[in-house]
């Protein structure tokens, strides 16, 4: 799963790191053309267009949902928003390089140390502490990153230099330096859009019949609304302003390539969700801070196959080439860091986990109804369970209503003696179930314990 998981973010982040190259084939389209049209493609109409037509009632499940999560989600993707402008502004008053090192490396730092301090949901509440053997392996991980910014930035000045091109700024130093600054402290918002939410709204789309990608991307889809206020606005704010609205029609090569820069921007920001999911507990941190190297390695890439190191050579290409080792350095001290819990954790069996009712013999064990899938989930870890020798304890619901007891054959029972619980004897599982009780009972999708709502208890 670990390996997966490093080849989605390591795609994720080269799939961010060249979304340049649709932009250097354009003729006439400007920031605010491009900009429209893609992220009006990729936040807005692809994830909404799949969610809706891929997981039924998805608009119900959303509305059942806690409306404080979502508004955290959509609030972290505002502040990504938020960053973009800022990384636009502060370009003109410091420079391309001095800004994307600052907001690289602010963002690297933030994005994979909060989560392992404040957790985030699903499977990343379980992180380490940063404090932690591989919390701190992780950590080395970002500080080495963040040498590689630096000489990534050094090495961007040398080649400016070499080019005699001028970098050329307006407006104050030290405002530009103030927006780089907060621009950095944002832009890690569009991860925090999805590892606190993901967990429930996850689970809500999948307990609805949506596939693990489908609901992973119906976290973007409501997520990023917050970010489309920023990313569409604006860019159509310029538009009006500069009264250039007409180039989306003058220009129908430059709308198709704006309109795949949206699509492989919504991708790879899936590939980025799932990929921190496949990760585990420290994906949410290990996830990000993978993906933003190999965006910066991405950008480099496109750099260098456009052009734009032609005819530097000398200290400066040395010192690139010096800042993409230590960067897959990084890389790979951040991937050890995420396999010491992977071995820590390979021996041990987590019964509360949904994943063993997916696995092989379980596949088929899909809820008939709401409840009926807590009485097969107890019956299938126990027969799964019995079989393993270094197995503690299995979570048991006794929250279940009264009619429940009727939807299968047999019960889990505990014995007041010792606190076991007994092994089912029937043929399978050890149970049948009752269709016509569950007929009675239809799935509804508000039809689930919210331990998260004020006196569930």
């Amino acid at each position: 799963m670990t390996t997966i998981g490093l080849l989605l973010v390591t795609l994720a982040g080269v799939g961010t790191g060249t979304l340049a190259w649709p932009i250097k084939l354009m003729r006439r389209f400007q920031f605010e053309q491009f900009w429209f049209v893609g992220m009006l493609v990729g936040m807005l109409i692809t994830p909404w267009l799949i969610t809706l037509t891929s997981i039924p009632n998805a608009l119900s499940v959303y509305a059942a949902l806690d409306p404080a999560l979502l508004a955290k989600s959509n609030v972290f993707a505002f502040s990504w928003g938020i960053a973009n402008v800022l990384y636009a502004l502060s370009v003109v008053r410091i420079g391309a390089a001095l800004t994307g090192a600052i907001l690289t490396g602010l963002g690297i730092a933030i994005g994979v140390v909060v989560p392992m301090v404040f957790k985030a949901s699903g499977l990343f509440a379980e992180a380490p502490n940063w404090s932690s053997s591989a919390g701190a392996m992780v950590l080395v991980g970002v500080v080495i990153v963040l040498v590689g910014v630096v000489v990534v930035t050094v090495a961007g000045f040398g080649r400016e230099k070499v080019m005699n091109k001028e970098n050329r700024t307006s407006g104050g130093f030290t405002g530009g330096l103030l927006m780089s600054v907060i621009g950095g402290i944002l832009s890690c918002g569009l991860s925090f859009a999805f590892v606190y939410s993901q967990g429930p709204i996850v689970e809500a789309m999948e307990r609805q019949g949506g596939s693990a990608t489908s609901a992973n991307l119906a976290v973007w889809a409501v997520g990023l609304l917050g970010g489309v206020l920023v990313n569409v606005l604006y860019p159509a704010y310029l538009m009006t302003k500069k009264r250039s609205w007409h180039l989306l029609v003058d220009c129908p090569r430059d709308l198709i390539l704006s309109a795949i820069l949206g699509v492989q921007f919504i991708v790879s920001v899936v590939l980025m969700g799932r990929g921190m999911v496949f990760l585990g507990v420290l994906g949410a941190s290990v996830g990000f801070g993978i993906q933003q190297v190999m965006q910066i390695l991405g950008n480099q890439g496109v750099g260098f196959a456009s052009g734009e190191w032609s005819g530097v050579s000398g200290t400066p290409l040395r010192q690139m080439y010096l800042a993409i080792v230590i960067l897959i350095l990084a890389v790979t001290i951040m991937a050890s860091g995420n396999m010491m819990i992977d071995r820590r954790t390979e021996n041990s069996v987590d019964p509360s986990s949904r994943q063993l009712q997916r696995a092989g013999a379980f596949v088929n064990l899909k809820e008939a109804s709401n409840w009926l899938h807590r009485t097969k989930e107890s019956h299938s870890n126990e027969n799964y369970l019995s079989c393993v020798p270094n197995f503690l304890t299995q979570h048991f619901d006794p929250f279940n209503a009264d009619w429940t007891q009727d939807l299968v054959s047999s019960h889990p029972a505990i014995n007041p003696e010792n606190g076991h619980l007994s092994l089912p004897t029937a043929p399978g599982l050890g149970l049948d179930l009752n269709v016509s009780v569950i007929k009675q009972h239809p799935y509804h999708v508000e039809a689930f314990l919210n331990i998260n709502e004020e006196g569930w208890e």
